[in-house]
């Protein structure tokens, strides 16, 4: 046991001392860069994924690549082109793009060939010049004796300014029993600074820069006295035994363009590092979700790059962001947006990717037209983006069920194991009321992806199969696997509209918790004011018609409490109202309608001036009700109703109001068909006395 210790003790004090030593070695490697004969800085690119999905957009850390020959070709380790995990699986329009330092400007870029086996893959460059390395021969990878690794070294930066940068480079020696072995890389050795984020670096030949492999991954730490803490890394090369890039290459007919070179003394980019400066400003500030600096960048940047879609373009998707964030100008930051949007595509009119986050974009805010402009330009463009494909199928349930229909039916046919498409399906099918085969396609849905969000819709095709109490479970299980704004609302809206009274103070936490979250601009104030009002109605209601008294009172307290809440006062303008106190309820409305002019507290009003006799005024605030809301069908009915019973002799000018109700657009304002029944009985009976006479 004490030989143990010792050995342990001695163990930790050598491991302390050689780790000190080696920390000096690495601060000495860890230099920055110094110009050598074939070395070009401006050949380091950065590869970043840009994925836009339903509601947000992710963007990864950059990793890092580099051109070769003629500088149109561009290498990397084939596992910095792997999207980042989709963890909700749900659908999205991936965008890798390619941050040059020589341009100071970002680029679209498509992989064109790729080998898991190596780790290897090469992407094809928009730009028809550029800086760029020159590719070795096997006979000069066997003569070398050391390897370079050549970096923009790509770790989360402690201190500003230091992402993507600054050069560094590596010598490492060559494990030659390896190279001679038949593997599909060759493995280096030493103690450099190269750690994880460094990755699709270039391996180059220190004597010439010329390169020679591509870093693929770092496979262990040997510790030991006789070696002293060396690390073995191994890499993966484009020459030496394999030439598996140089295989990739004549397979897609680059070989040519990755042989040839052009001469390094190429013509200097106006403001090229300021712009790549600001780029990686962007990516710093972003990581640290510092939205307010990233904006800042975003803006610098345009103005440096005013031609540039994609500088825009991150504009755009910062200002969404800030648009969603607590105490933010969302008007502002959505109009700052939807122009950088608009300004990206004009300028890169024929990138798909932006085209479906667009359209998303306009989906958010409920600008369905334009959302599906966008949507099948974007499939024009790709037919294969998963988020155009999915906002489309959205659109089209809201506008042409019965072409959203057939088309989500198409999209199961064409893949029965997305999740989405078995979603979407089930959704379009519960606007054609056929809720039993609606229930088994988000039931398949959930079953394919258990992760996806679809409890929600799941309860929603519960409800109009009138299973409240598995609705209700389902809703619960949404706001505990999301808890979004919409999910909250939804559930208080649940609760108010289909469970017993005694739930109406869960509702109120439930609708509490979404209002709290307004900044996700998810629901709109409209829709957020008219729950609440309906959540006062139900609180009231039945107070007001078994005890109008009571409810005065408690609307009282609550005035007294909350003096500048509208609810209140239209609370009590509907006891008041019951108790036949019109005067009254007319002066409790009116003050309700001044403290919330954007509610839904005119019908109200209107109703209460026409029991108190001011037919005038009350047809006055019905117009005005109905020329601020043409398509709500309630509006329309309430008009009738007064029609009917104010004004006898406009039975044709209720009939038409009646009409409209029936096909008025708005589905949050609906009137029952046993309503519309009553009020055309009563229509047609005014019109038959009216005859008689």
């Amino acid at each position: 046991m004490r030989k143990t210790t010792y050995k342990l003790l001695l163990f930790l004090l050598i491991t302390g001392l050689l780790t000190c030593g080696c920390g000096e070695l690495l601060k000495k490697q860890d230099r920055s860069f110094q110009p050598k004969p074939g070395y070009d800085p401006n050949a380091l690119v950065l590869l970043v994924h840009i994925d836009h999905r339903q509601n947000e957009t992710r963007i990864s850390w950059p990793r890092v690549a580099f051109a070769v020959g003629d500088g149109t070709i561009i290498l990397t380790a084939k596992h910095c082109t792997d999207s980042p995990p989709n963890w909700s699986q749900r659908p999205m329009s991936p965008d890798i793009v390619v941050i040059s330092p020589y341009y100071g400007d970002i680029y679209h870029c498509d992989v064109i060939a790729a080998d898991d086996k190596s780790d290897i893959a090469i992407l094809k460059a928009p730009w028809n010049i550029h800086p760029a390395l020159t590719l070795a021969s096997e006979e000069e990878f066997r003569n070398a004796k050391k390897l370079t690794v050549f970096s923009r070294p790509i770790r989360k930066p402690k201190k500003p300014h230091e992402l993507g940068r600054q050069i560094r480079t590596a010598t490492l020696t060559i494990d030659k029993k390896n190279v001679k072995k038949p593997i599909t890389g060759m493995k280096l050795k030493g103690s450099g600074p190269v750690v994880r984020g460094w990755s699709g670096s270039a391996i180059v030949i220190p004597e010439t820069g010329k390169a020679t492999g591509v870093i693929s991954a770092l496979t262990g730490v040997r510790l030991g006295l006789p070696v002293l803490f060396s690390v073995t890394f191994t890499f993966d090369t484009i020459g030496g035994k394999t030439e598996s890039a140089w295989k990739l290459l004549r397979q897609n007919d680059l070989q040519y363009k990755a042989s040839s070179f052009y001469p390094s003394d190429f013509e200097p980019i106006a403001d090229a590092y300021p712009a790549f400066s600001g780029i990686m400003d962007y990516f710093e500030t972003l990581s640290k979700n510092e939205t307010a600096e990233s904006l800042e960048t975003a803006e610098k940047l345009v103005t440096i790059r005013p031609e540039s879609g994609y500088a825009h373009l991150l504009l755009a998707m910062i200002a969404d962001k800030r648009a969603h964030e607590p105490n933010s100008e969302p008007e502002k930051f959505l109009a700052l947006a939807e122009s950088s949007y608009e300004k990206s595509l004009q300028l890169d009119p024929n990138n798909a990717s932006t085209h479906a986050a667009y359209g998303n974009f306009l989906l958010e805010r409920k600008l369905n037209e334009q959302a599906l402009t966008e949507s099948q330009t974007a499939l024009a463009l790709d037919p294969n983006n998963e988020l155009a494909t999915i906002n489309q199928a959205v659109l089209l349930v809201q506008t042409e069920p019965n072409k959203a229909g057939e088309y989500a039916k198409t999209l199961v046919d064409k893949d029965p194991n997305n999740s989405d498409y078995w979603y979407q399906y089930g959704y379009a099918l519960t606007e054609l009321d056929k809720n039993e085969q609606a229930l088994e396609a988000v039931q398949k849905a959930i079953k394919l992806n258990p992760k996806g969000g679809y409890q929600g819709g799941l309860a929603d095709i519960l409800v109009k199969l009138d299973r409240l109490k598995e609705a209700e479970k389902n809703y619960r299980k949404m706001t505990k696997s999301c808890g979004c704004q919409q999910c909250w609302f939804k559930y208080a809206r649940f609760l108010i509209h289909h469970r017993p009274p005694k739930k109406l103070d869960l509702a109120e936490k439930a609708l509490a918790k979404a209002e709290a979250k307004a900044h996700m601009l998810r629901i709109s104030k409209e829709d957020m004011a008219m729950l609440r009002l309906s959540l006062t109605s139900a609180k009231f209601s039945p107070l007001q018609k078994k005890s109008p008294k009571k409810a005065e009172s408690l609307a009282r307290r609550l005035i007294k409490k909350s003096p500048d809440n509208g609810y209140n006062y239209w609370a009590l303008a509907g006891a008041l109202r019951e108790q036949e106190k019109y005067d009254e309820a007319v002066a409790a409305a009116e003050q309700a309608v001044k403290l919330c002019p954007d509610a839904s507290f005119r019908p109200r009003l209107a109703n209460c001036l026409a029991k108190a006799g001011e037919l005038e005024k009350a047809e006055q605030t019905y117009d005005q009700m109905l020329e601020k809301h043409p398509d709500r069908p309630r509006y329309w009915f309430w008009y009738a109703e007064f029609l009917v019973d104010y004004f006898p002799g406009r039975i044709e000018e209720a009939r038409e109001a009646l009409e409209k109700a029936k096909t008025a657009s708005d589905k949050r304002w609906p009137v029952k068909d046993k309503e519309l029944k009553e009020l055309l009985e009563k229509i047609e009976n005014k019109t038959s006395n009216l005859q008689v006479k």
